[in-house]
Parts: C-alpha cells; sequence; structure tokens
C-alpha cells in the first residue's frame, strides 16, 4: 500500500510534530504490513508522484496560490489510478476567492473534503490526525485465513488443508513483498505495475523482468507448500496475475 501527503510548506518532521497519532500508528502498521508513504512539500514533485506512482490513498492540503497545480496532479490521478481515496483537507477560514473553484474541483474529481483549523493543527491539537488515520485504517487489505505473516523476519506460512502452519522458503524480500502484495489481493488480477507499485520503495526504478522473475519464484515454493490445496498464483494473458483459490 503506497500513501502520498503534499503539504505546501511543511516538512515530514513538522508534520510528524502536528500529527502525532497519525505517525504514531504508520509505524506500528509498518510492522506488519508493506506500507510506503511518500511526504513532499514541493508542488511539482507532488505532481510528478501523481504521475510515475500509484497510491491507494493521497492526502493534500489546500492553499490557494496553487490551484491550478493540484488540478494537473489530479488528472494524473483520474486517469492513471483506480480504489483511490483522495482528500483534500481545507481550512474554511482562509479562503478568499476560491470556495467556488475549490468546490468544483471536489465535485470533478470526487474528493473527500475534511476541514479543519491550521492553527490547531500546527499546535497539535484537534482531531484531524484521528480523521486521517481512519481513512488510511479503512483501506488496509486483510490478510487471507489460508497465511500467516510475520512481517518482522519477512517470513509467510502456508496454512494447510490439515491446519498445518507450513513455512513458503522465500529468501528475497522482493518475494516476500510479492506474496504479500498478492495475499491482501487475493482473487484479484494484477498487473506487472501495480506490483512493482507494491513491492518497491521507488517503483519507477524496478525493471519488469524483476517483477515477473519474483512472481516465477513465489508461484514455485508456493506450489509446493500448497500442493494439496486448489491455490495457486495464476497468469491473466495481457492483463496480469492473481492469486486464487478454486472452490471445490
Amino acid at each position: 500500500m503506497r500513501v502520498l501527503i503534499f503539504h505546501p510548506t511543511l516538512e515530514q518532521s513538522k508534520l510528524s510534530f502536528s500529527l502525532p497519532l497519525f505517525f504514531y500508528q504508520i509505524k506500528k502498521i509498518q510492522k506488519n504490513k508493506v506500507l510506503f508513504i511518500d511526504i513532499v512539500n514541493d508542488v511539482d514533485e507532488f505532481e510528478y508522484l501523481t504521475y510515475i506512482r500509484e497510491y491507494e490513498v493521497l492526502y493534500f492540503f489546500f492553499e490557494e496560490e496553487l490551484k491550478f497545480k493540484y488540478l494537473n496532479a489530479l488528472k494524473w490521478v483520474s486517469k492513471n489510478q483506480y480504489n483511490l481515496s483522495c482528500v483534500l483537507l481545507v481550512d474554511n477560514s482562509k479562503l478568499k476567492h476560491n470556495k467556488e473553484f475549490k468546490d468544483e474541483m471536489v465535485k470533478k474529481y470526487n474528493l473527500l473534503e475534511i476541514s479543519y483549523n491550521e492553527n490547531s493543527f500546527l499546535n497539535k491539537e484537534g482531531p484531524l490526525d484521528e480523521v486521517m488515520l481512519e481513512i488510511l485504517e479503512s483501506k488496509m487489505l486483510k490478510i487471507s485465513n489460508r497465511f500467516e505473516l510475520d512481517y518482522e523476519n519477512k517470513k509467510i506460512y502456508f496454512i494447510n488443508n490439515l491446519k498445518e502452519k507450513v513455512l513458503v522458503p522465500l529468501k528475497k524480500k522482493i518475494d516476500f513483498n510479492t506474496l504479500h502484495c498478492f495475499i491482501l489481493n487475493q482473487g484479484k488480477i494484477l498487473s506487472v505495475e501495480k506490483l512493482s507499485n507494491f513491492i518497491s520503495n521507488e517503483p519507477e526504478q524496478i525493471n519488469d523482468l524483476i517483477v515477473t522473475n519474483s512472481i516465477t519464484t513465489v508461484r514455485k515454493h508456493l506450489r509446493k507448500v500448497a500442493k494439496d490445496s486448489n491455490i495457486d498464483i495464476v497468469s491473466s494473458k495481457k492483463i496480469g496475475y492473481g492469486l486464487v483459490e478454486a472452490t471445490c
């Protein structure tokens, strides 16, 4: 899962100060699940990241002077991404002449708008981090009961038909991330690009061949431990790959 936070002025350290509960919970989640979080305060970088990466949750703080830059980013988001919670954070007391523009943007791009008070936010007051956290946690997918994850040690166990826990012998972190992604999206067909986005901190730097090789490795080891079960990683021609369990 990948999250993007854009604030026009605050760096990560300042955001962490203003959103202590949110960032505390982020660290806890990262001990159990693959969660990448990109935090930027440069609007051009914000736009660039929406173009090259795929996000499940995107938070951005509204600044009137940047309104057209936001539109550029939202065009990429609406064109290239799906299953995205796109959250606009607005201090309405600061809006001067752009309320109509903001409302149109919310409507056109189906944004979730959250109002907050900037002074309270900067002083660690108010419920903003709780609201942001609730949105994030609602997007976290569940682990199939056919698997058990030991994220700290990068181990995945398969639960066979006899309810025995069998280690899937994965040696590389990328293979752990690959199988983790399939488990979180069991029954869905995932493109190589979607998998790249999940298994690498910088997905634009990862070669498609590395991903497909990882899929081959994971499939081989999974078939060994799940040989008596109807569960496998299958390919869908020209679309992608998916972890499926056949029903008898």
